[in-house]
């Protein structure tokens, strides 16, 4: 039986990496844009 503390903690966890994760593919996208305009 896992305990209430540490699922809490694993959601904190998830929760932390898909920030990060979003972070990381706005990143990729502004990234990405900044090279198409530069291309014209």
């Amino acid at each position: 039986m896992i305990n209430p503390g540490s699922v809490e903690e694993v959601q904190r966890i998830v929760k932390v990496f898909n920030q990060h994760e979003t972070g990381v593919s706005l990143h990729t996208i502004s990234t990405s844009l900044w090279r198409i305009s530069n291309r014209y």
